[in-house]
C-alpha cells in the first residue's frame, strides 16, 4: 500500500466513486499562490493503480455514474471545507 494525494476534488470524488476512502486532507500554504490554502486528499492504495486512474480521468477515458459522482463531490467538499477551516484557525 502506497499513499496517493490530489489536490484535483473531481479526480477525489471520482476516486470515491471507485471504492477507495480517502485516508485524510492534507491543508498547505499554496507559496505560488500568496499563502493561499489548498487541500490535498490522500488515499491507501497501490499507487500505480492510483496514478492509472488519475490518467484515465485526466484523458476523460471513464465512464461514471453522475448521481454517484455528484454524491461523492458532496462528501469529499464538505470534508475539504471542514479540514481548511481547521486550517485557518491553526494558522492564524
Amino acid at each position: 500500500m502506497n499513499n496517493f494525494r490530489t489536490s484535483d476534488s473531481d479526480l477525489a470524488a471520482y476516486i470515491i466513486t471507485l471504492g477507495y476512502e480517502p485516508s485524510y486532507v492534507e491543508v498547505t500554504k499554496d507559496k505560488k499562490h500568496g499563502g493561499r490554502l489548498k487541500a490535498f486528499t490522500h488515499f491507501d492504495g497501490v499507487i500505480e493503480e492510483l496514478i492509472k486512474i488519475q490518467h484515465e480521468c485526466k484523458n476523460k477515458n471513464i465512464n461514471v455514474n453522475l448521481k454517484d459522482l455528484s454524491i461523492a463531490r458532496q462528501r469529499i467538499n464538505k470534508i475539504i471545507k471542514l479540514e481548511i477551516n481547521r486550517a485557518i484557525s491553526n494558522f492564524s
